[in-house]
């Protein structure tokens, strides 16, 4: 059946990817601040500790941001060899090793608290659309009840973000993450859209589109047709499988289970304040 092709400006992202996007820009500015290849919610609740408190143990982080032993002593090896932390037996139980930023780490973290502050301003029109999509009005910001500091919401972007990861894995769905995802969800949201509508949709290059949507193509995930827009039979558009419809119904379903601390989180970034962040000389 043939049909009109959608107009971008009527591309109206689906909470998911609105979430996708948020996660994209947190994580860039982490990455570009304490290196690595990409950060993912661990590191922002290690980071976060760090530069709000003077020291943590390994043990401490272990348990904070529930990583494996292992995985931890990878991120303080990579940011000690960087010269962002140091560590040293544990003025308080010798067997403990403490963590602690460096001048250069504090230096880093008080630049990524910077970024931060500006990206919550900018992305406060996202946190407000991601709320609409929740059907949930901002929650009042009491004084004193919410974290006022970048680092402070850093940790619990985290938080938030490892437990909408761990309830997706739990569903036994391909793995699809950052994205991969954002595109999926988009392509499901949106009848007959072309390749070129989801790279604008996203304000990405067509190469980086076009290769994300052959890896959706090759897991079986999207379906590419051609002579379903009455204007251009050559066109191309796209559809989420059967299969890609499972992790889209399985990623709301995710939303839908953890909405109150999406809600939580979100409404104190759709209220983000216009003044210094705390600790910002």
């Amino acid at each position: 059946m043939l049909e009109e092709a959608v107009p971008v400006s009527d591309l109206t992202p689906p909470v998911s990817a609105l979430l996708g996007q948020f996660s994209e820009i947190v994580t860039g500015l982490v990455t570009e601040a304490f290196g690595g290849t990409w950060a993912d919610n661990e590191e922002f609740i290690v980071l976060s500790e760090l530069a709000l408190g003077n020291q943590a143990t390994t043990r401490e982080l272990t348990s904070s941001a529930s990583m494996a032993r292992h995985v931890l002593h990878h991120l303080i090896d990579r940011l000690r060899r960087d010269g962002l932390v140091s560590t040293a037996p544990s003025q308080f139980d010798g067997r403990a090793v403490a963590v602690e930023l460096t001048p250069r780490g504090r230096l880093q973290a008080q630049a990524l608290r910077a970024s931060l502050h500006e990206s919550f301003q900018d992305l406060q029109g996202l946190a407000r659309a991601v709320l609409r999509g929740l059907d949930a009005p901002p929650r009042p910001q009491r004084r004193g009840g919410q974290p006022t500091d970048p680092l402070a919401v850093l940790g619990l972007t985290g938080r938030v973000g490892q437990d909408l990861g761990a309830s997706v894995r739990a569903l036994d769905l391909p793995d699809v993450t950052g994205r991969r995802r954002i595109t999926l969800v988009q392509i499901a949201a949106t009848e007959n859209i072309r390749p070129r509508d989801v790279s604008q949709a996203q304000a990405t290059y067509r190469q980086s589109t076009a290769y994300v949507i052959d890896q959706l193509v090759a897991e079986g995930l999207v379906s590419r047709h051609r002579g379903r827009v009455s204007d251009d039979a050559r066109a191309v558009t796209l559809e989420v499988t059967d299969r890609g419809r499972q992790v889209v119904d399985g990623i709301e379903a995710v939303i839908t289970r953890h909405r109150d601390a999406l809600v939580d989180l979100l409404s104190i970034v759709a209220a983000w304040p216009r003044s210094r962040p705390t600790g910002e000389a």
